[in-house]
């Protein structure tokens, strides 16, 4: 029997593929979200197994299925390989993802099952999540996608961030794997206000001063008339004459 190589092309790519999967594996998506807060960016990675397993090898015994205990067993280098490949910048200062909590796996075990076979990674979907508080106001925040070389070309990671209320829609690819946010959120610093000058204080007896040249001034007035009062007594009196004495014999 003689068999064409078109016919023997699908065997091969079983047989060549890591672990008995297919290498050509359609376009895979992942979601990033990005919570941004005055002082705080809480970030929410979305990956399938599929993607996964690029990043870290979850069947650990290789027998074409990822068991609850080996993806539980996964989670802290998978955290681990997004602390370093997804890159984040604060206010132009290199920083990471933050603090990481706990890894969750969004299908239920009651009608999906606890573990997942191979044909299923691509449908069955694990978050991570992480914290990034800061010390300042957030003025701008970079992030940069470093995992393509695991994923390849096709990969497309659907990104979203969100402040306020409001969305924007964010595609990170190998041609354009990063993006820089700006808040518009501003340093609130302590301003003291500025200086005024008092009112006017109400001229009261308590707040009246006496300066000493008036002292001196009201001094020589009461003086000079009080002389003056004592010439015109004497005048009054004939004691005192104005013009020539008079003439004696």
């Amino acid at each position: 029997m003689n068999l064409s190589f078109r016919s023997l092309l699908p065997a091969l790519l079983v047989a060549l593929a890591p672990g008995g999967e297919i290498g050509a594996h359609p376009a895979d998506n992942s979601q990033a979200r990005f919570k941004i807060e005055p002082r705080r960016v809480d970030i929410r990675l979305t990956f399938n197994l599929y993607t996964l397993q690029q990043f870290y090898r979850l069947d650990a015994n290789s027998d074409g299925r990822v068991t609850r205990k080996e993806l539980d067993s996964a989670e802290q280098a998978l955290q681990a390989y997004l602390r370093k490949h997804v890159l984040v910048t604060i206010n132009e200062e290199d920083t990471d993802l933050g603090q990481p909590r706990r890894m969750e796996r969004m299908w239920p075990d009651q009608s999906a099952g606890a573990d997942v076979a191979a044909p299923d990674y691509g449908q069955r979907f694990v978050d991570f999540i992480f914290v990034r508080e800061w010390s300042s106001d957030i003025e701008s925040v970079w992030i940069g996608f470093d995992i393509f070389k695991e994923t390849g070309d096709l990969h497309v990671v659907a990104g979203v961030f969100e402040q306020d209320g409001v969305s924007n829609d964010v595609s990170f690819s190998r041609s354009e794997p990063e993006y820089l946010w700006d808040t518009g959120f501003t340093e609130t610093k302590d301003k003291k206000p500025a200086a005024t000058a008092p009112p006017p204080e109400a001229e009261t007896p308590r707040n009246r001063r006496f300066h000493p040249l008036a002292l001196i001034v009201g001094f020589i007035a009461i003086v000079g008339t009080w002389l003056l009062l004592g010439k015109v007594r004497r005048i009054s009196r004939g004691g005192f004459r104005i013009g020539p004495p008079p003439e004696r014999d």
